[in-house]
């Protein structure tokens, strides 16, 4: 270690009098050598002067002995001459105890200078010397006595003012540091701390705060904070409390350094500064994704009735910037035929999207979770959501039965009392009806707002329409009757078909004209013909002659049932009549067709009829007779409905006329 020496030592007491207040201070000069400056011997420590160099020197003067109490201390900074040499006046340096100069009392006891230098001009002093003053200060004693010090007054601004007891005052300082509040200070001087290897120490209550170590390291209630540790907090009963501030503020704070760390309390997050971007504790790119996902609601109710349809609104908010892509995801063990959706795919940064989820009626009632995932980059926030799918009324068809009427039949409730209901038909179900007027299935008088589910493994066969019947000569033959209903509904219904459901078949029209003619020797001559429709599938009765007589005549079939039904055809007649009126002979060669019934889901058809006539007359031969020529001959009846929606929803078969092996008939209103 380099050593310093003080060769020379002088003091020399100021006896100079004033009228009122002496000077207050004691000359002191030395000259400081640097006797570490070489180590080999021969080397004259005349040429290690410390020579132009500035020094801070620091006076103690202590009472008793050389260790004791420091009654005053100040500080200089002085730079040495040319020979190491340099002059100071002990009392007129910065004070940086409390007491002053003048209040020495050089009468009372032993007094001792202590003398520290640091050759660098700092705070790191070096003890030169400890000597006892063997004279008191003869001035200064003089002065305390005679004058007497009677106050000292703290000014608040670093400086004191001595009052005698002559009246005179005196102001002294600024001092390096006071409790009442500093200016002017200078921080190699005035401070709060120690100066030697020594542990700095804060007591409240007598009780030990905080511990500053000589190497540095602090603790707080501790007075040995972890080795590894620069600060080290110890508390069992209060915590940590880092600034908290919004996101806004955060964003605010101009120049974050690398490692700041703030607490966001929007976001609920210890968060720090890694030279980029704000980031968690838990992260360590900007490329992570940090967000929260939540749902305004976690849990819902689809029953069916008023709606088979939930919206899960879904929100997400991206903490990490800048915004990147989230993506949405539903895992689900949902029923076979729920479905689900997001109308939003991804979020880039905030926003919400929405999960639509539709039940079917056919799905099993039951408490369904949703667990809706998020994903940006590695993150991954799940929130699950608690589908309930309510249940509905259930009826089983299992045999066969005629006009089935399912309000009537279960006495479910009716208008006023919505509801949903599945009917399961069987494979030993088979649903008919005796006429072509009544459907083989009726939903009722359910509620309009009511829903309905049929689940079909067995058969509904409607009724097919009768054949056209004779006697309406004035329109040449009458219309065939539309084919039956399948099934008519009441409400909204949905159809799961694995059977058959046939809607009937039209009945053939009818045929018929009814002629007068003149002739010699036979005067006016009147005959009738045609020929009645054929039954529609299922059962249709072929057309008859009906009331009227008719003498030439052919009735259509009936219709077969069953599901390999047989449509009816229609009457004929095409063969020669000869009929013998005296000497003359009417010869009519008909080439008539009644029109044919329809098979399942198919129209009946319309007839022909053409009739030419010849009469033999004797003397004159044989003549043609004039018949109507026939161009628009009556329709056949319609196809029959397969299913019948009356202005309702059907779900599962969109509209139209189906000639499927499992559905035959129309679809629609």
């Amino acid at each position: 270690m380099r050593k310093l020496l003080l060769i020379s030592f002088v003091i020399h007491f100021i006896q100079v009098a004033f009228a009122q207040v002496p000077p207050q201070g004691i000359n002191y000069q030395a000259v400081v050598y640097d006797i570490g400056g070489s180590a080999m011997p021969g080397i004259d420590t005349y040429d290690l002067i410390l020579a132009n160099k500035d020094i801070s020197v620091r006076f103690t003067i202590l009472q008793g002995n050389p260790s004791g109490n420091p009654i005053y201390s100040e500080t200089h900074s002085t730079t040495t001459d040319e020979y190491g040499m340099f002059s100071l006046i002990i009392g007129q340096g910065t004070p940086v105890s409390s007491s002053l100069f003048p209040a020495i009392d050089w009468g009372t006891g032993l007094h001792f200078l202590k003398v520290e230098i640091d050759k660098t001009a700092g705070s790191n002093f070096v003890v030169i010397s400890n000597q006892q003053f063997w004279s008191v200060p003869y001035a200064l004693y003089a002065n305390s006595a005679g004058s007497g010090i009677e106050s000292i007054v703290d000014n608040g601004d670093g400086t004191f003012t001595a009052t005698y007891a002559d009246g005179t005052s005196q102001t002294i300082g600024p001092l390096g540091w006071t409790l009442g509040g500093n200016v002017g200070t200078n921080d190699s001087q005035n401070f709060i701390g120690t100066r030697d290897p020594q542990d700095f120490v804060t007591k409240t209550d007598n009780v030990e705060r905080m511990r500053v170590l000589k190497n540095g390291q602090v603790g707080i209630n501790t007075p040995l904070p972890d080795s590894s540790a620069l600060l080290e907090l110890n508390s069992t009963q209060k915590g940590f409390l880092p600034p908290r501030m919004s996101r806004i503020e955060r964003d605010n704070i101009s120049n974050p350094s690398k490692g700041l760390m703030v607490f966001n309390s929007t976001d609920s997050l210890m968060e720090y500064y890694n030279g980029s971007c704000w980031l968690p504790t838990y992260l360590s790119s900007c490329d992570d994704c940090v967000f929260n996902l939540s749902l305004p609601t976690n849990s819902g109710t689809i029953d069916r009735v008023t709606s088979d349809t939930i919206a899960i609104q879904v929100n997400v908010n991206q903490i990490t910037s800048p915004n990147q892509t989230i993506s949405f995801f539903a895992l689900h063990n949902l029923p076979s035929f729920t479905t689900t959706y997001f109308t939003n795919d991804t979020v880039n940064g905030n926003g919400n999207t929405t999960l639509v989820v539709s039940a079917s009626i056919f799905d099993e009632p039951g408490l369904y979770p949703i667990a809706i995932q998020a994903v940006c980059g590695n993150s991954v926030r799940v929130k699950v959501f608690y589908l309930t799918i309510d249940s509905c009324y259930q009826v089983y068809i299992n045999n066969a039965v005629s006009e089935y009427n399912l309000q009537q039949f279960n006495n479910l409730p009716g208008v006023g009392n919505p509801i949903c209901v599945i009917v399961d038909v069987t494979s030993l179900g088979q649903i008919t009806s005796p006429l072509a007027t009544s459907p083989a299935f009726k939903e009722g008088a359910l509620d309009p707002q009511s829903h309905v589910g049929i689940r079909n493994y067995g058969v509904f066969l409607a009724r097919g329409g009768n054949g056209g019947l004779g006697g309406n000569f004035g329109a040449f033959g009458n219309v065939g009757q539309n084919g039956g209903t399948a099934i008519d509904m009441s409400c909204k219904t949905s159809l799961l078909n694995y059977g058959f459901i046939y809607g009937g078949g039209g009945g053939g029209a009818s045929v018929g004209l009814s002629t007068a003619f003149s002739l010699p020797f036979v005067g006016t001559y009147t005959f009738a013909i045609g020929a009645g429709g054929g039954g529609g599938c299922a059962l249709g009765f072929g057309g008859g002659s009906g009331s009227t007589v008719i003498g030439i005549w052919d009735n259509g079939t009936n219709a077969t049932g069953g599901l390999s039904a047989q449509p009816g055809v229609g009457g004929t007649e095409n063969l020669p009549i000869p009929i013998p009126l005296g000497p003359v002979t009417i010869t009519i060669n008909p080439d008539v067709q009644g029109g044919d019934g329809g098979d399942y889901g198919l129209p009946g058809t319309s007839g022909n009829l053409v009739v030419n006539i010849a009469a033999t007359v004797p003397i004159i031969g044989t003549i043609n007779i004039p018949t109507p020529a026939i161009t628009n001959f009556p329709a056949g009846g319609a196809a029959g409905f397969a299913l019948k929606k009356n202005n309702f929803p059907l779900n599962g078969i969109p509209n139209g006329t189906y000639q499927l092996n499992n559905l035959k008939g129309i679809i629609n209103d």
